[in-house]
């Protein structure tokens, strides 16, 4: 069977993988819990009914949708569901939902118990195309229709017991788009299909199949679809419907204009079709068009009647009186996360695009999501968010691609600044009025700092003080440079830190030396000038709570401990570091937690995180050993309040809970749990939570000795693995615990009943 599915372990790639992540693993696994998805799964691939029951798949995951109360169930990577960008679905006779994805993943979802079980034989074949385009479920066996042929998976014990890669005359290997079976089975492919013949036994063997092109009367042989209808084998093609009869093909009568037909189902006396445009039903030799649509375009019809449910790229759909109702799980409107922010109350917003297919932006507020576009907003002037920022008051900037900038908060509220309108801002060179804003930070006094993508005027920064009063600047280190200016960030100095990107051309910084309005003074330079940025293009900053700047490149990881240093010295004695550890990665973003640690997301490496120096890899994860739907990081966002990590990706996002949260200004919040705490060689650790920054903690027992003293790095909670200061574990009594700021204040005091086992 393994040479018949040509089975590639990738042993070399996979035992490098294995090492890296052993050595991590333990400390990833404690690290990060709690993981969520959330991802749009409005644009529906594929949907089947059972009960009253619709369950669909979509490139953001899989859901079932209760017809008689409306409620949602939803499966992702973060449920268990290994497959990326399912494309297919069907049920088995024992009631398990069969997912199949376009990386040739299956899983096998039983809804009874909440169990997953994932096939990996075609994901791990060295077919160059591996995409799972639909099933046929033919009693215990499930008949798989892939890129490259057929693949039969038994229902119970999900071993692969046959494959077909030849269909006579066919290519062999060739995408096979469904399945029919009606005494005979049936192959619809690109190229046509392909019938059994009567009585073939080994149909491995291509002798044992007819094929069918339109040289035996196909209307197209790029096939959508097969079916009976009216005891007759029906296929739908990208041309229009053919009826199989006495071993040759015809046109549907009825239907004489060429269709893409997308779906056709058998009901009774009536074929219902649906097309690109519109839904039919064809009966008595005659195809009616029952209504047409605009926006949804339907992929499969669910069910017929006067009330007939589709699935399509914009959820679910059930027509009344040709009035459409959507369904969905509430969701981000598009998997789509360049740029994330954290606005005051901690809602998380993402931009969505630069083009036509943005849909604005939209932001989580811990229950649901809500979209900030000109359909939900009046008025609203633009669906192009390129990016997201945080702005003063708990409002947020967003930064258009061709309309300035836009100042909103979750109320609707919105204000726009334009080229022109209340803006000094400058559009491009072919037409000023498209003012394209890539990034934007505000500065210790509340001004506004703005990066203009391409200005004009040559002055790329600009600043709206608080009091409403503009200024702009050029790049003083080279202005040879028109158009690519991407990020901003602004350190403890008040420097602005701004990238020309896509080339190795710029890491530039600008400060105004506390007069905005007096040139002379100010201080800029370009710190990709030094060698150790020699070739190496800049992606992404962030300065850290000690102040530094930590670089990331596509090719390593650099950190400038002093900042400031470029402000009073010669730039060229500046000391850069490479951070070793990840010197061969190409750094996409990076974030920086409670704990001063170092998230870092790569392209299509993962994402690690480091230690506050940047020294030690303290975890790492991606698709192999963690629920990450990529291992391609779009950006990184973090609530120090919860220690949630937000991970930006090109099919989704994702969160994460840590130990790394914010600590308190005092210990009213100081608490223990579980209280009692049951003490065992194996158990879990105590936690200790409500604790201030760089708290000092003494674990006494009950005579008022001293057991333990434990110290924290800075975060909100620390953990008492139950020992002593010599390693032994405590004996069963009552314990106090004395909690202190560095100084020896604050003290807070909880005390806890041990039991050990």
């Amino acid at each position: 069977m393994s040479s018949i599915l040509e089975i590639k372990l990738l042993k070399c790639s996979l035992f490098v993988f294995m090492i890296f992540f052993l050595l991590c693993g333990k400390l990833a696994a404690q690290e990060a819990s709690g993981w969520k998805t959330y991802t749009s799964k409005k644009k529906i691939i594929d949907a089947i009914v059972n009960d009253n029951k619709i369950w669909a798949v979509s490139y953001g995951g899989a859901f079932s949708f209760n017809i008689t109360d409306s409620i949602y169930t939803e499966l992702t990577r973060a449920e268990g569901i290994n497959g990326i960008e399912l494309q297919s679905i069907t049920i088995d006779n024992r009631g398990k939902i069969w997912l199949g994805s376009q990386n040739g993943i299956i899983d096998v979802y039983n809804p009874n118990d909440g169990t997953n079980k994932t096939i990996y034989d075609i994901y791990n074949s060295n077919n160059i195309h591996k995409g799972i385009n639909g099933f046929l479920v033919r009693g215990n066996s499930i008949i798989t229709a892939t890129d490259f042929g057929i693949v039969i998976f038994n229902d119970s014990t999900y071993n692969a017991i046959d494959s077909y890669l030849k269909f006579g005359y066919f290519s062999s290997k060739i995408k096979v788009t469904c399945c029919y079976y009606d005494s005979l089975l049936y192959i619809g492919t690109t190229n046509g299909i392909a019938i059994q013949k009567t009585g073939a036994v080994n149909l491995a063997a291509p002798e044992s199949w007819d094929n069918y092109t339109t040289a035996e009367g196909l209307i197209s042989n790029s096939i959508n679809k097969i079916t009976a209808y009216k005891n007759s084998i029906t296929a739908s093609t990208d041309a229009g419907i053919s009826v199989f009869s006495n071993k040759r093909w015809s046109t549907l009568q009825g239907l004489s204009t060429p269709l893409n037909i997308v779906d056709i189902k058998a009901s009774n006396d009536s074929l219902f079709v649906i097309t690109d445009t519109a839904y039919y039903q064809f009966e008595n030799g005659k195809m009616t068009q029952l209504f047409k649509y605009q926006s949804s375009f339907l992929n499969k019809i669910l069910i017929t009647g006067l009330s007939p449910w589709f699935s399509s790229k914009s959820g679910i759909i059930k027509y009344t009186n040709n009035i459409p109702q959507y369904f969905s799980p509430n969701s981000p409107a598009v998997n789509q996360f360049n740029s994330l922010a954290i606005d005051g109350y901690g809602n998380i917003w993402s931009s969505s695009g630069k083009d036509a297919s943005g849909v604005g932006a939209y932001y989580y507020d811990g229950l649901s999501w809500h979209n900030v576009n000109t359909s939900t907003i009046p008025g609203f002037p633009s669906n192009a968010i390129y990016n997201v920022s945080a702005g003063l008051n708990n409002t947020m900037i967003l930064g258009t691609w061709g309309q300035g900038f836009i100042v909103t908060d979750t109320t609707s509220k919105f204000k726009q600044y334009s080229y022109k309108n209340n803006s000094p801002m400058v559009g491009i060179s072919i037409d000023p009025k498209f003012l394209v804003i890539t990034d934007s930070k505000v500065d210790s006094k509340g001004n506004l700092w703005l990066l203009n993508f391409w200005s004009t005027d040559k002055k790329p920064l600009a600043c709206l003080t608080k009091d409403s009063v503009w200024y702009s600047y050029p790049n003083y280190s080279d202005s040879t440079l028109s158009y690519g200016y991407e990020k901003i960030i602004i350190d403890q100095s008040d420097t602005k830190w701004y990238i020309f990107s896509g080339s190795s051309k710029g890491l530039f910084f600008f400060n105004e030396n506390k007069t905005l309005g007096e040139t002379s003074d100010d201080k800029f330079g370009n710190l990709t000038s030094l060698t150790a940025f020699d070739q190496k293009t800049v992606f992404s900053f962030v300065t850290d709570k000690r102040g530094e700047l930590w670089i990331g490149t596509n090719n390593g990881l650099f950190i400038l401990y002093d900042p400031s240093s470029v402000l009073t010295g010669s730039l060229q004695n500046t000391q850069i570091n490479s951070v070793f550890s990840l010197r061969q990665y190409s750094i996409s973003c990076i974030a920086v937690d409670a704990l001063n640690r170092k998230w870092i997301g790569t392209h299509n490496q993962g994402l690690i995180l480091v230690s506050p120096d940047g020294n030690t890899v303290l975890a790492a994860y991606n698709i192999l050993n963690s629920p990450l739907l990529s291992d391609n990081i779009l950006s990184l966002a973090i609530d120090d309040k919860l220690g949630t990590v937000y991970v930006g990706l090109d099919n989704g996002l994702m969160s994460f809970t840590t130990t790394a949260i914010k600590p308190n200004d005092d210990f009213l919040l100081f608490s223990l749990f579980p209280n009692p705490y049951l003490l065992a060689s194996d158990g879990k650790d105590l936690n200790i939570t409500g604790l201030v920054k760089e708290s000092e903690i003494k674990v006494l027992n009950i005579s008022g000795k001293v057991i333990r003293s434990l110290t924290t790095p800075g975060g909100k909670t620390a953990k008492w693995d139950g020992r002593d200061n010599n390693g032994s574990l405590v004996s069963s009594g009552i314990y106090i615990f004395a909690a202190s700021d560095k100084e020896g204040n604050s003290i807070g005091l909880q005390k806890v009943a041990v039991v050990r086992k």
